[in-house]
């Protein structure tokens, strides 16, 4: 069996590393890089073998079957469970509840509502802020297209609009 780009084909999951996962199928070897592995951990990368297991047969979409190895997509095969089709109910200059996923050297990862991740740009005057913690942003831009919302950090003390 040829393996083409933009089929569900059943994987297994081979190892685990710190940049993805690598997968087998029908003896094509392929991986899965961690933007690619579930709308739920986008952004995080700890605590990947809380999600998957060495032997799992998963579905997987092959996004490039010309690569070796194959460069597949877990969440693109399950695009039912995609949190972007409900982000029509966030508005531009909206303000809404967020909590605190994990810090990067770039920002934070924010999650809107269960698999909505966004990121928080470092800023000077934004405050540290603690994994599990819930704070306000205001929606700067929806770009559905390449699935991105910009978001800038709301104050306490300036949040006349009650966050959704």
């Amino acid at each position: 069996m040829k393996i083409q780009s933009n089929e569900i084909i059943s994987v297994k999951v081979k190892s685990i590393e710190q940049y993805g996962v690598l997968v087998e199928a029908d003896g094509y070897e392929g991986i899965v890089h961690i933007p690619n592995l579930s709308w739920n951990i986008y952004g995080v990368q700890k605590g990947m073998s809380n999600y998957f297991s060495i032997g799992d047969i998963l579905d997987a979409m092959v996004l490039d079957s010309s690569t070796v190895p194959f460069n597949a997509s877990f969440k693109d095969a399950h695009q039912e469970l995609s949190p972007w089709n409900k982000v029509s109910k966030y508005l531009i200059n909206t303000i809404h509840k967020a909590k605190v996923v994990t810090r990067t050297d770039f920002g934070y990862f924010l999650e809107l509502e269960k698999g909505l991740r966004v990121l928080l740009h470092n800023e000077k005057s934004i405050p540290e802020m603690s994994e599990g913690e819930i704070v306000s942003v205001k929606i700067n831009s929806i770009d559905q297209e390449k699935k991105k919302i910009v978001v800038s950090y709301v104050f306490p003390e300036n949040n006349s609009n009650k966050p959704q």
